[in-house]
């Protein structure tokens, strides 16, 4: 019986930590294509103009949502703004500078948020945790008309729900301030 040899990768890889590095420096070339993507985007759209953008997609086999979403990170991200923070911070992947951008689209603004996302180390799941319950605890109701309120809800189990609030004390009601909330279903 004939037995395989282990590929390239199998004999480089003796402990686990070898199976992360490996990972990760497989996930930096994904994330550098990424951005070589969307600063050549940039080059097509300024040569070429916007309407190349499909042809050019299907010719490097990507879809042209894809490449236009790499040319928009790429957009907002000059090379300029991700060599100064990858120079603090080369921990940050792709994923966190998307996420930046996603939270706000002011770049001083995402700059701080990638900045505090690269001090602290998180990842991007943890960095989507953090945003998320930012958002959530700076979201304010709005009226929606005389007597009532549209706000948010998070139940115990992470569950989101839109709930309107009715009552003729509503201008008691402050936004930004927890309250405590009972609600019963209806049928």
């Amino acid at each position: 019986m004939k037995t395989l040899s282990p590929t390239p990768i199998e004999e480089t890889i003796k402990t686990f930590e070898d199976a992360v590095d490996a990972a990760r420096l497989a996930a930096l070339n994904e994330d550098s294509a990424r951005w070589a993507i969307g600063d050549i985007s940039n080059v097509i759209n300024r040569e070429y103009g916007q309407a190349t953008f499909e042809r050019f997609a299907d010719e490097i086999g990507r879809s042209s949502k894809t490449v236009y979403e790499y040319w928009r990170m790429s957009q907002f991200w000059q090379i300029s703004a991700r060599a100064e923070i990858s120079t603090l911070y080369p921990n940050l992947t792709y994923s966190h500078y998307r996420r930046a951008r996603e939270a706000s689209s002011n770049l001083e603004e995402a700059k701080q948020i990638i900045s505090k996302a690269g001090k602290r180390g998180w990842t991007v799941r943890r960095m989507d945790r953090v945003l998320d319950r930012w958002a959530r605890r700076n979201q304010k109701p709005r009226a929606t008309k005389a007597g009532e309120w549209l706000c948010d809800v998070i139940d115990k189990n992470g569950r989101l729900f839109k709930v309107a609030i009715y009552g003729p004390d509503l201008d008691k009601f402050v936004p930004g301030t927890r309250y405590r909330i009972s609600a019963y279903y209806d049928s």
